[in-house]
């Protein structure tokens, strides 16, 4: 299996079992549904992971983490501050408490108290411009799948 092809481990749980409460009036959990959706569908994750790896360089140490773990951490929590429209001390505090997005960054363990820097969302927020989150949004618009009847992507692709 190449590394194109390599799904990443994602903490104890994989992305595809992680379960959202798309009873909720609240934008997170379709926001994280679209994630979900690029990242279990093998062609769109090959397709975002060759876009993101051209666009950002992880500063990451190959040997403690996965450098594709890095790229998905920095778009989930781009993806969740653009679709939010919210403050980077708002994204901090997200990251940091919402137990669904905690596990899309990969710390689904009750006992994993791993917390974010205010200086860290901001500088992994800074390094995907604008351009990339119209991409990825493209991407799961143009998959023709109905994602959500409320498609945030659109909402998220007008705001950039």
């Amino acid at each position: 299996m190449s590394q194109s092809a390599r799904i990443i481990k994602i903490d104890d749980i994989g992305i595809e079992n992680i379960e959202l409460n798309l009873k909720s009036r609240d934008d997170v959990p379709y926001l994280l549904r679209g994630l979900k959706h690029l990242y279990t569908d093998p062609s769109l994750r090959d397709q975002l992971f060759t876009l993101l790896e051209k666009e950002l360089v992880p500063d990451v140490n190959d040997q403690l983490y996965h450098p594709r773990l890095q790229l998905w951490r920095t778009l989930v929590i781009a993806v969740m501050k653009g679709g939010l429209d919210c403050s980077f001390g708002y994204i901090h505090d997200m990251v940091n408490n919402h137990k669904s997005i905690r596990k899309f960054l990969g710390h689904s363990n009750v006992f994993d108290h791993t917390m974010f820097t205010y200086e860290w969302v901001v500088d992994h927020v800074n390094q995907v411009r604008p351009e990339v989150l119209v991409a990825v949004s493209q991407m799961v618009i143009e998959s023709g799948h109905a994602v959500s009847k409320r498609l945030p992507w659109k909402i998220l692709a007008n705001s950039v």
